[in-house]
């Protein structure tokens, strides 16, 4: 089992393997984290591999068998953090899913390019979560708006500002 450590001074910003088969015993420790980890993600197209989120804005890529990252993303361009990531395998392809609640966008990665190939915005709501269904090639993702209350009232939105032609025209298509 792989956890994640924010307390510890000795474990601070790392994440462990647990053996839980022998009493819980520790095994590997994998660093190189900035910051607290918000995210792990596994896949089965690869057993010897998974990827952390971190609050410091990157998403790392791990081999079980090397206690260092073998690839690092920055996800937090300018400041933002990595809130999620899922690690897919669609037909085969190794890719990375990863997503930020400031940016508000799900980014698909090429790992074998280590590139960027999709910038997708989630419309005002931020990702907290994301969750690869392999069977059925999905992308599923959690999000929240941070501009509305539990009481369902905006607040800090920041209202389109629509140009008079367009309002023009959408007026005229509606009486046609």
């Amino acid at each position: 089992m792989i956890c994640g450590f924010d307390q510890e001074a000795e474990f601070r910003f790392s994440c462990i393997a647990v053996d839980l088969e022998h009493g819980g015993a520790l095994t590997t420790r994998y660093l190189g984290h900035g910051d607290e980890i918000a995210a792990f993600s596994t896949s089965s197209g690869d057993p010897n591999v998974f990827v952390t989120g971190c609050w410091d804005g990157y998403a790392r890529l791990f081999d079980v068998r090397v206690p260092l990252p073998t690839m690092t993303f920055n996800v937090g361009r300018n400041g933002g953090e990595c809130s999620g990531v899922a690690l897919a395998y669609p037909d085969g392809i190794p890719t990375l899913f990863t997503g930020a609640t400031r940016q508000q966008e799900v980014r698909l990665w090429d790992i074998r390019a280590r590139s960027t190939v999709y910038d997708l915005s989630t419309g005002n709501t931020g990702v907290t979560s994301l969750a690869w269904d392999g069977a059925h090639d999905t992308l599923y993702a959690a999000t929240e708006c941070n501009y509305l209350d539990r009481s369902g009232n905006f607040h800090d939105y920041r209202h389109a500002k629509v140009p008079a032609f367009m309002l023009r025209e959408e007026r005229r298509a509606n009486r046609d």
